[in-house]
């Protein structure tokens, strides 16, 4: 007992630490995997309710890119609050909702994903050396852990990724929230020019945030169409868009021998094999790998192209699309890619890639991904976020609990998804996620030596075309109901 309450008052001294320390200047002092910081956004109840979207009139349909057509998307009106985080204060600072499913699920309450832009409406402000932050709710995801645990990940391996640390929000909106504490959030360092700038050393060339394409497209020579159906960022010059023009058309069009030929002069193959890696390892399908989408593609001045991670929340097998948490456990990591994904196909469909692919893979699971380096992790960021997050709800503490914590006693116990009385079908209710994570560590591992063959993934809506409990899917799905 003695040594428990040692390990919660340590926790707490870390915790009341980061909350206290000196304002951050820049992004290596805000970032960190166990930096936790208070913030509070205030605004009128008009300019909240001003930021609630549109439906769009045409959903995002099947993933692959082909019909006429960008997918829909759900447009976030902008509006303005006042921003304090970590001792800073900024007003009329440029804030709107973000998200698909994290915006869905938590569209009834106030814990929502936001997007904060502080040199929108003040051109050259930024905060901690930021030109914005993105703040994700942790939807769909009761260990709160999942996104700063797999873009750690990520960076182990080698791959550039955001960096992330933990907010505390409090939310004051006259008449909808009495200056409330909304729960634990994610802050993700958004992917812009400033990244680029630290990563690469300029600012240079395309930046694209691909929708529902699984794998790069080719739709003719006009690079207008490429801008919209891409979701081009940062256009570049000229010579970069014809870069991505033309390596689009080779990861598309371009016959076997000319592809497995020429791909190394567009991308650096160890690179690419470690970015498919750690997405197989985490079974994390609303990727590249599955859904085509959160994921940026960067086509350097010198005509590298390079993935980075995005919207991590679903990792550690937890997109509901591909099944329960359990089922995915198995996927295939050797086979990592939903069948339609057919840039990640033709690459391993080639022998030299496949083996130097499996290379990496092996490498990287008995060291940046092993389950020691996961659990690490987790036992560092679990015990600076606990009170943060028992502090939330009854859910989520209970949830925390649970899945984060691994415990099965009172504190584990709370509603379940979609308030009092509503259920999380049991072959969707995720286990513990250190279970989760020895578990896959025990797969992957077998299915390297060769003892056992993964299953393929498949990816749909749920109730849809191969999609959990539709035709071709996992009939023992049942999805979660929406939130209270």
């Amino acid at each position: 007992m003695r040594a428990v309450l040692g390990r919660a008052w340590l926790a707490s001294l870390l915790l009341v630490g980061r909350l206290l320390a000196a304002p951050p200047a820049t992004p290596e002092q805000f970032f960190g995997l166990t930096n936790v910081w208070d913030a509070r956004l205030t605004m009128s109840a008009d300019a909240w309710r001003s930021m609630e979207p549109e439906e769009p009139e045409r959903g995002f349909g099947p993933p692959g890119g082909r019909a006429p057509g960008p997918p829909a998307k759900r447009e976030y009106p902008w509006s303005m609050a006042r921003f304090e985080c970590a001792g800073i204060v900024l007003t009329n600072v440029a804030v709107r909702f973000k998200g698909n499913s994290s915006f869905m699920m938590s569209r009834r309450g106030l814990k929502r994903p936001f997007k904060i832009d502080f040199n929108r409406d003040a051109p050259g402000r930024t905060f901690a050396g930021l030109a914005a932050l993105a703040l994700a709710n942790n939807a769909n995801d009761p260990s709160q852990m999942h996104e700063a645990l797999a873009y750690a990940a990520f960076a182990r391996a080698g791959v550039v990724a955001p960096r992330t640390a933990f907010v505390r929000m409090h939310l004051a909106v006259p008449g909808i929230a009495d200056d409330v504490y909304t729960g634990l959030y994610t802050a993700v360092e958004p992917v812009d020019g400033r990244f680029l700038e630290s990563r690469f050393g300029n600012k240079d060339g395309v930046l694209a945030k691909p929708e529902r394409m699984p794998g790069p497209r080719y739709f003719g020579e006009d690079w207008a169409v490429y801008a919209e159906r891409f979701g081009v960022k940062r256009a570049g010059t000229t010579a970069d868009q014809r870069r991505l023009v033309e390596f689009a058309r080779l990861v598309d069009k371009a016959p076997d021998a000319e592809f497995a030929g020429q791909l190394g002069q567009f991308i650096d193959l160890a690179e690419w094999s470690r970015f498919v890696a750690v997405n197989a390892w985490l079974a994390n399908m609303d990727s590249l790998l599955g859904t085509g989408h959160n994921h940026y593609l960067h086509v350097a001045a010198a005509g590298r192209v390079r993935f980075v991670p995005w919207d991590l929340n679903e990792a550690f097998g937890g997109h509901p699309g591909a099944g329960p948490a359990v089922r995915q456990l198995d996927f295939d990591a050797l086979h990592p890619n939903a069948a339609n994904v057919r840039f990640v196909e033709r690459f391993l469909d080639q022998p030299k890639f496949a083996e130097r692919y499996r290379g990496e893979l092996a490498r990287l699971a008995t060291n940046e991904l092993s389950a020691a380096a996961f659990l690490s992790d987790k036992q560092r960021v679990a015990e600076v976020i606990g009170t943060s997050v028992d502090s939330e709800s009854t859910m989520a503490r209970a949830g925390f609990h649970r899945i984060a914590l691994g415990e099965t006693n009172g504190a584990a116990s709370g509603p379940r998804l979609g308030g009092a009385g509503g259920l999380v079908g049991p072959g969707f209710a995720a286990p513990p996620l250190s279970d989760w994570i020895r578990a896959r560590e025990r797969e992957v591992t077998a299915q390297l030596a060769g003892e056992k063959t993964g299953t393929r993934p498949t990816v749909g809506r749920p109730g849809g075309p191969r999609g959990p409990g539709g035709p071709g899917g996992d009939p023992g799905f049942r999805p979660p109901p929406g939130p209270p």
